[in-house]
């Protein structure tokens, strides 16, 4: 049986809670670099997260016709709606054909 225990690490757990997220390109995604990663407060014993991601710019694929790269912004916020982590990374996504 797997193991359900949460991840204690924030930004795990923020990776985590934006794979099971509502971003669902169609294709799936590939992570492809982390511009910018803060923890602007502590994640104490207790807290709830949940994240909220931003889709910052869109862009074509330069090598691959079939895939583009998008630059997003998740926050991870706790139960106060205050933000623990923020995070600017790029995805390959499968381009609309």
């Amino acid at each position: 049986m797997p193991d359900k225990t949460l991840p204690k690490n924030p930004f795990v757990r923020g990776v985590q809670l934006q794979v099971e997220g509502e971003l669902c390109p169609a294709g799936g995604v590939i992570g492809a670099g982390i511009d910018e990663l803060r923890w602007v407060r502590p994640v104490r014993p207790g807290d709830t997260l949940r994240t909220e991601t931003k889709v910052l710019e869109v862009r074509a694929s330069t090598s691959r016709p079939n895939q583009g790269v998008i630059k997003v912004k998740t926050t991870t916020l706790n139960q106060e709606d205050k933000p623990v982590q923020v995070c600017v990374g790029n995805l390959i996504v499968l381009r609309r054909t």
